[in-house]
């Protein structure tokens, strides 16, 4: 299974790969760029880290959010603003600011709870 079919959800996402015929010979492997690094860990035995992904993936919608008001030119101060006194409804400490001598925008990063409060 490749990745281009994670829509279907008809698809049986079981992992079938075997760890070392993987070490053996990983480019004949679609996606394998370098050769597994902990090679004597049988692929089942691997465990998937859902908090470093759930992490990761509101790190990725908080960007893609804030790309899309910018690209739609709608970053603007009322726009900061609506977000700054969501975000103080929410009781998360949140703030914008421009980096000096450029045109660019920063904001606070998002940690923890105050992740979960903005989903």
């Amino acid at each position: 299974m490749c990745k281009k079919h994670h829509s279907d959800l008809s698809q049986d996402w079981h992992i079938s790969k075997d760890m070392k015929k993987i070490a053996k010979d990983y480019k004949s492997f679609h996606g394998h760029t370098n050769p597994p690094i902990f090679d004597m860990i049988a692929i089942e035995n691997v465990i998937f880290d859902i908090l470093y992904a759930f992490l990761r993936i509101t790190d990725q919608l908080w960007s893609l959010m804030l790309a899309e008001v910018e690209e739609r030119g709608l970053f603007n101060d009322s726009v900061r603003k609506i977000i700054k006194d969501e975000m103080h409804r929410l009781n998360i400490s949140f703030h914008f600011w421009e980096v000096r001598g450029t045109l660019l925008w920063n904001s606070t990063s998002l940690c923890g709870n105050d992740k979960m409060k903005v989903l």
